[in-house]
């Protein structure tokens, strides 16, 4: 009953995006039509001026010319990107009502998180950002971005990232990949069967860990962000299960270094104690990250309260 409930939720809402996005192209469509009956309208006058009037052309042209270059003058680009941009949301339709986009720069990667599309007209589009921001981009500036619809993309295939210490052995380092692997072939409700690679793609000793690619394929659909973000942190939560629980650690200094004078001018280096560095009356390092956890969310509780 609930899948059903859902399937019909569903087509009432793509129902409603369809019957948007036909009067949002029908708006376009009066726009170019009724800016193309003035262009004619205007080319005929012109025409009739100069059979009827052909005897004292002079006396006219030159003053319509001057008032045509003046208003080309004062209207500047604006004609031309209104059309342009009416013409590039019209025809070749990038989009639709409903459908979750992300916008960059050419070459670049997106700013903004995939944004939703709320309303196209002849000048602008209205996008919905994740911050439930309303955002007004102009048609023709929409024509020299990279527009990438998600709502019409195929699987996406995803690249996280995860570094592992460079001292784990190569045999744990298989059997990581391995569990990986074996993840996402059991998770098939998160990936697609067979989707998952496994790379190493460098080494930074100078951290002391190797950077690990894992390419996998998200079965749910690009727009539903929420759910791809969700199999994305379940697959890191795993990844670090796995490595807490197979021992796999990152070798850090258990105290700082200090750097001091000798009385014979020698530098030596010593570690800071770690009573001296606990400034919460003796709690070790661990208790004072949770201290103030526990203190910095109860000021993000009682500061509504207290504006």
């Amino acid at each position: 009953e609930a899948i059903f409930v859902s399937g019909v939720e569903r087509l009432y809402k793509d129902s409603r995006l369809l019957t948007a996005s036909v009067a949002s192209s029908s708006r376009i469509n009066m726009l170019l039509y009724a800016s193309t009956w003035y262009l004619w309208a205007l080319a005929n006058a012109i025409a009739f001026g100069v059979v009827w009037e052909k005897e004292r052309i002079a006396l006219w042209v030159i003053p319509s010319i001057s008032v045509l270059g003046g208003v080309v003058v004062i209207l500047g680009r604006a004609p031309t990107d209104i059309l342009s941009g009416a013409i590039y949301a019209l025809y070749h339709r990038p989009f639709d009502i409903g459908d979750r986009v992300t916008l960059a720069q050419p070459g670049c990667n997106p700013v903004l998180y995939p944004m939703l599309v709320k309303e196209i007209d002849g000048l602008r589009t209205h996008f919905i950002t994740a911050s439930c921001e309303l955002l007004l981009v102009e048609n023709h500036a929409l024509r020299t971005m990279s527009v990438v619809n998600l709502s019409r993309s195929p699987a996406t295939c995803l690249r996280v990232p995860v570094q592992v210490p460079a001292s784990t052995p190569a045999s744990q380092m298989t059997d990581l990949v391995d569990a990986v692997k074996q993840y996402c072939a059991e998770a098939v409700v998160d990936w697609l069967p067979g989707g998952c690679e496994a790379q190493f793609a460098s080494t930074d000793f100078a951290q002391g860990h190797m950077n690990l690619n894992l390419w996998v394929t998200c079965r749910h659909p690009p727009a539903d962000v929420s759910a791809v973000y969700g199999a994305r942190s379940a697959l890191l939560l795993f990844v670090h299960a796995y490595m807490e629980s197979s021992g796999i650690e990152y070798v850090k200094p258990l105290a700082p270094l200090q750097m001091r004078e000798s009385g014979s001018g020698q530098q030596l280096f010593e570690p800071q104690p770690l009573s001296t560095r606990n400034s919460g009356g003796g709690r070790t390092p661990l208790q004072e990250g949770r201290y103030n956890a526990e203190h910095s969310a109860s000021w993000w509780s009682r500061a509504p309260d207290a504006a």
